[in-house]
């Protein structure tokens, strides 16, 4: 008797085991379905602005502007706040053509005025306010090159993602500020970085750090069509330096529900991006013969750091945080690099129709074998910030595992 109830209760065992595996199965299957509808929607929308020359969630730039509006963005920092505005109402009065235009992004860089180990502290000041949209003003549209080194490297779909998310940003750039020096300096950089050159954002960087806020005044018509009745807001801000960065994305959901679905599918667009890094970017370290090796150590890098984001939900505020240290900064960058070289040749070879020789002399600034790199380009990690190299500098240093040297450059 005592024999048989032991059967009875292993059969029962199995049994709840065998119902928990299908319960945990078909869950994991519908999010799964669930997140590639989800995308197959972004892209869908993406691409049906992009072959109808539109622009993604813009409002007429009189409302971008008004001061409510920004007041309720911005008005966290009152000083922020008060130079934005000043900006804004210059650029008005010097170009009023520019209430005619459609805005789709803001973004406002500054940096403080704190010093020595405050530096990261105090008042606002150097603000620019980089302008994304329709405006009367006729500048090229920012696309990637479709020979360019991001559509050989990066899944197709991907890829196509970020084009088109930059294409449907809108047509221009402007940039804005109180101070002519500063709009000056940040039109260089913009310039440079257009070129493949990121050596004068380096600069910046290097004499302190960059603070930003992005802003999307429309951002029912950025998200899936099977979102867009559960957003209200998204803003993202963050500060970058040479040694770490900071970033938050928040997003302002219609209700409670809505903040939940939105979190689940950011956790689960999470988790497909570490597994992609992982898998197919080999971002991985992998015991050879030779010893431990990293692949592809851009994409270790960037897993490892999804890894640590932050995902957090309160009433309907849905924040999105991660941060980093000098080697994902330094792959940061690199990706900013080739964005702005496959923007030269697709301007200099494809829009201009110039010859692809002279577009790598004269805009690339390259004699490599290849014409790719800038002849400044460094492989590896440790560039465009090297690692420390006084025993001060190693303390500061926050301590990271010790990888063997990489097998494929960046």
């Amino acid at each position: 008797m005592v024999h048989g109830m032991h059967w009875k209760r292993l059969f029962r065992l199995l049994g709840l085991t065998f119902v928990l595996a299908i319960a945990v199965s078909s869950i994991a299957a519908i999010r799964g379905y669930r997140l590639y509808d989800t995308a197959n929607d972004a892209a869908g929308q993406v691409r049906y602005l992009i072959e109808n020359g539109e622009s993604v969630g813009t409002v007429p730039a009189t409302a971008a502007f008004n001061p409510i509006f920004l007041q309720s963005m911005f008005g966290a920092d009152p000083e922020l706040n008060q130079q934005l505005s000043e900006a804004l109402a210059t650029a008005q009065r010097e170009d009023p053509s520019l209430r005619q235009g459609e805005i789709s992004a803001m973004m406002v860089t500054y940096r403080k005025n704190g010093n020595g180990d405050n530096a990261d502290s105090g008042q606002a000041q150097d603000v620019a306010v980089h302008i994304f949209g329709d405006l009367p003003l006729g500048r090229r549209q920012i696309s990637m090159a479709r020979n360019g080194f991001f559509n050989v490297q990066i899944d197709r779909g991907l890829w196509d993602m970020g084009n088109s998310i930059l294409s449907v940003l809108g047509r221009d750039l402007f940039i804005v500020s109180t101070d002519d020096e500063i709009e000056r300096r940040q039109q260089d950089i913009l310039e440079a970085i257009l070129t493949g050159d990121i050596l004068p954002l380096v600069d910046l960087i290097s004499d302190a750090p960059l603070h930003y806020m992005i802003v999307f005044p429309n951002p029912r018509d950025m998200v899936p069509t099977k979102l867009r009745n559960h957003v209200q807001a998204v803003v993202a801000k963050g500060v970058l330096s040479s040694e770490s960065a900071e970033h938050e994305i928040t997003v302002l959901a219609r209700n409670e529900k809505s903040a939940s679905l939105v979190s689940s599918i950011l956790y689960d667009f999470r988790t497909a991006a570490i597994l992609a890094l992982r898998s197919r970017f080999r971002g991985v370290v992998e015991d050879t013969p030779w010893g431990r090796q990293v692949p592809v150590w851009w994409a270790n890098e960037m897993a490892g750091t999804l890894e640590q984001v932050s995902l957090t939900r309160e009433d309907n505020v849905v924040s999105l945080k991660l941060s980093y240290q000098r080697t994902m900064v330094n792959a940061t960058l690199k990706s900013i690099e080739r964005f702005g070289r496959d923007y030269t040749r697709t301007r200099g070879v494809n829009e201009e129709k110039l010859d692809p020789r002279y577009v790598d002399a004269q805009y690339l600034k390259s004699r490599s074998p290849n014409h790719y790199w800038s002849t400044r380009h460094k492989w590896g990690p440790d560039w465009p910030f090297g690692a420390p190299t006084n025993a001060l500098e190693q303390q500061l240093e926050v301590p990271q595992e010790q990888l063997p040297p990489v097998t494929q450059p960046l």
